[in-house]
C-alpha cells in the first residue's frame, strides 16, 4: 500500500504538509486514518495534529459515528481561521483573482478585462486584484499564478505568449514577491489546472494525466507519476503545436498543421458560424449539435483531437485526458465519441486505457489552479506555516 508520510525528524516538514492535504483535500477525516494513509506512527500523526489544532489551523468538528465499539473517532477539519491562499489567472482576454482557503472554498473572486495593455498596465491590474483580496483577509500564506505560456515555473517569469500584446519575459513572480513579501509560485495555466484536478477534482486517484486547455489557443497540462511534469528548460508541454497535418497550414509556431490551428474556439466558432448561416456563441452554436451541419464540424474535430491526443498519450502512458476551459462546452455524447477514438488509436490499446472526462471545476480549473500552486508548496513541505 502507497503511504505518504516518512519517519524521519529530517522530513517533519513534508509529513506537516501532507497532513494538511490528506485533510484538506478530504482524503482523510481522523487521526487514525491519517496513521494508516500516511504510515506513520500514531505519535507523530497526534504530535502534528496537536500542532496544527493549537496553531488554529485544524479544528475538531465531531465524533465519527462509523466506529461501533470503544471510543469513536474525531473527525479533523480545515479551520476557518486557518491562513488564506491569493489565485491569479493571467489570460489574454482577463485578469481574474480569487481568496479561497485549503479546502478550495472560495472566499472572494473578481476578474478585470484586458484592453491592449502594456507590461505596466498589466501587473498593475494584477496588484489591483490582489490588494482587493488581501483587503478582505490578510491572513494569506502566498499568492500563486496560473499564465497562459510559456513560462518559466522556476524564475516565475511570464516568457513570450504568442497574441499576447507583445508582453514578454514580465518576472511576475519577482514583481508580487517585491510587494508583498509573501511565497510567489507560478505555473502556465494548463498546468496549474492540472495540478487543481489531481489534488481536489476529477484527477484525483489518477497519478498520470493530461489537462487540455482549449481557448484562442490549445494548451496542455500534464501530471506524470504525481508530479506537476516539466522539462528541463523548466517548460511545459505544447499539446497544440503537434502536428496532425504536415502539409496543413502554417502555424504561429513555425511548423505546420499543429493541432491548435484547426480545434482553437475561434477556429470552431467560424466553422459553426459558417455551416449554420448564423451567428452565436460558442455554447449556443455546441447546443445545436443534433443539426447535420454541426455534427459534421464536431466530427471533424473529434478526428483531429483524437490523433494529436493519442499520440501524446503514446508518449507519457497518461490514463486520464480531462477536458478545460471551453472544452467543457463540447456536448457529452462527443466527449464519449473522443473517448472511443482515442482507446481505438493507442498502441496498448486493450491493455491500458484513457478516461476522458471535463474538469471537475470546469471553467474555474485554470484559476483555482493558480491558488494550488501555493497549496501543493504547502503540502511538500516547501512553505512552512
Amino acid at each position: 500500500m502507497e503511504t505518504y508520510g516518512r519517519n524521519s525528524s529530517d522530513n517533519r516538514r513534508n509529513n506537516r504538509g501532507r497532513v494538511l492535504q490528506m485533510v484538506a483535500t478530504g482524503r482523510c477525516k481522523t487521526r487514525q486514518e491519517l496513521v494508516s494513509t500516511m504510515g506513520l506512527t500514531k505519535m507523530s500523526i497526534s504530535n502534528i495534529v496537536a500542532e496544527f489544532l493549537e496553531k488554529g489551523i485544524l479544528v475538531e468538528s465531531g465524533k465519527n459515528q462509523a466506529k461501533r465499539f470503544g471510543r469513536r473517532s474525531v473527525n479533523l477539519d480545515i479551520s476557518d481561521e486557518a491562513p488564506k491562499v491569493v489565485g491569479i489567472l493571467i489570460v489574454r482576454d482577463r485578469v481574474e483573482a480569487v481568496l479561497c482557503d485549503m479546502k478550495l472554498r472560495i472566499f472572494k473572486r473578481k476578474a478585470e478585462k484586458l484592453k491592449k495593455p502594456d507590461e505596466k498596465e498589466l501587473i498593475n491590474i494584477v496588484f489591483s486584484l490582489v490588494d482587493e483580496m488581501l483587503e478582505f483577509d490578510s491572513n494569506v500564506v502566498g499568492i500563486g499564478v496560473s499564465s497562459l505560456g510559456p513560462v518559466n515555473h522556476e524564475t516565475g517569469v511570464i516568457l513570450k505568449p504568442p497574441y499576447f500584446f507583445g508582453i514578454q519575459n514580465l518576472p511576475v513572480a519577482k514583481l508580487l514577491e517585491t510587494r508583498y513579501s509573501l511565497p510567489v509560485r507560478v505555473h502556465q495555466d494548463n498546468q496549474s489546472g492540472a495540478l487543481e484536478e489531481y489534488l481536489y477534482g476529477n484527477g484525483r486517484g489518477h497519478e498520470n494525466l493530461m489537462l487540455l486547455g482549449i481557448e484562442r489557443g490549445v494548451g496542455c497540462g500534464v501530471i506524470k507519476d504525481g508530479a506537476v511534469y516539466v522539462g528541463n528548460l523548466n517548460l511545459s508541454p505544447e499539446i497544440g503545436h503537434v502536428s496532425v497535418d504536415y502539409k496543413g497550414r502554417r502555424c504561429v509556431c513555425g511548423n505546420r498543421g499543429c493541432l491548435e490551428m484547426y480545434v482553437n474556439s475561434e477556429e470552431m466558432k467560424f466553422l459553426l458560424e459558417k455551416a449554420l448561416g448564423t451567428e452565436g456563441t460558442l455554447e449556443e452554436l455546441y447546443a445545436m449539435d443534433e443539426t447535420e451541419d454541426v455534427s459534421n464540424v464536431l466530427e471533424d474535430m473529434l478526428e483531429r483531437l483524437s490523433a494529436g491526443l493519442s499520440s501524446m498519450i503514446n508518449l507519457m502512458n497518461l490514463d486520464l485526458l480531462l477536458l478545460g476551459y471551453d472544452g467543457v462546452l463540447i456536448p457529452e455524447k462527443y466527449v464519449n465519441r473522443l473517448e472511443r477514438r482515442i482507446n481505438e488509436r493507442l498502441f496498448y490499446s486493450g491493455i491500458m486505457r484513457v478516461d476522458v472526462k471535463k474538469p471537475f471545476y470546469g471553467k474555474d480549473a485554470q484559476l483555482l489552479g493558480g491558488a494550488c500552486n501555493i497549496l501543493s508548496a504547502v503540502f511538500n513541505g516547501d512553505i512552512f506555516i
